[in-house]
């Protein structure tokens, strides 16, 4: 709960969240200018955007940096994910906020836990009945989050297939269960590690599991088999993540469901952690 989270933790935890998303909708805006500019302007486009694209740049990385400076308050990210290549401030900074934390909308008349109301962005005050509507910004508390398994952590991140074997996906009607943004996360690791040399381990990782696919899957297309190789090499650094940060908190890490159950011991240590 937020009251058990000391004053200065509840600013940095804010500050990294207002920061991560600023980020992100930054990065959108550069990526909705090319596109713009790519439909509207057609061959030219890049030499025609250059010169805003410059101008951007180096707001984008400032907002980097300071991403950077803050995750400093985080012992996983002194001690593993900036040791890790490939895994910039986009990727951190989300997998540290959905990790550990959850905001969650509050009632400014009673300061009770709000509620979403069904096919609406409007919520409902479990306790006074009053709606958020008309009310402004929503107001937001900070809990602590807890994945005691590493498979409710992949499920959360969107990487826990569902009975057909596919990745979830959203489905009118139905409540997520998982995070969408974390989802995206995901790809974004995937496309990042695949610019990396054979050496870079994840990268390595991901291509073993890729010739294994072919064979398994020898009928499936190269995108198909891509996105298999690239959602196991995601999913080993996730559950990575998990490990190294229960570790740092003293917490027990048992094995993923194919080691605490089935006994495999074939199983891989995070890289770049020296524990």
């Amino acid at each position: 709960m937020e009251q058990n989270l000391i004053v200065k933790d509840k600013i940095i935890i804010r500050r990294l969240i207002y920061q991560s998303r600023n980020y992100d909708g930054f990065t959108k805006m550069i990526t909705a200018i090319k596109l713009r500019a790519r439909s509207i302007l057609g061959e030219d486009y890049e030499y025609s955007v250059s010169d805003e694209i410059a101008l951007l740049k180096p707001i984008k990385n400032k907002f980097s940096r300071d991403i950077e400076k803050t995750m400093g308050y985080w012992p996983i990210w002194e001690k593993w994910l900036s040791r890790v290549k490939g895994v910039g401030p986009y990727i951190a900074s989300n997998m540290i906020i959905a990790y550990y934390y959850r905001l969650i909308p509050y009632c400014i008349h009673c300061g009770k836990n709000y509620h979403k109301n069904d096919n609406s962005f409007e919520f409902t005050c479990d306790h006074c009945g009053k709606k958020s509507k008309g009310n402004g910004n929503l107001n937001h508390r900070i809990e602590r989050r807890q994945f005691d398994t590493v498979s409710k952590w992949w499920k959360f991140l969107g990487r826990s297939p569902e009975e057909d074997g596919k990745l979830p996906r959203k489905k009118k009607g139905e409540k997520l269960g998982y995070n969408p943004k974390l989802k995206a996360v995901g790809y974004q690791f995937i496309e990042s590690i695949n610019k990396f040399n054979e050496d870079h381990p994840y990268k390595a990782y991901m291509l073993n599991r890729k010739l294994k696919r072919q064979r398994t899957h020898p009928d499936s297309g190269k995108r198909h088999i891509y996105n298999m190789a690239g959602n196991e090499a995601f999913k080993l650094f996730a559950s990575h993540f998990w490990h190294v940060a229960r570790t740092l908190e003293g917490q027990p890490t048992t094995g993923p469901y194919i080691q605490a159950i089935c006994g495999h011991t074939n199983i891989i240590s995070p890289f770049y952690w020296e524990p």
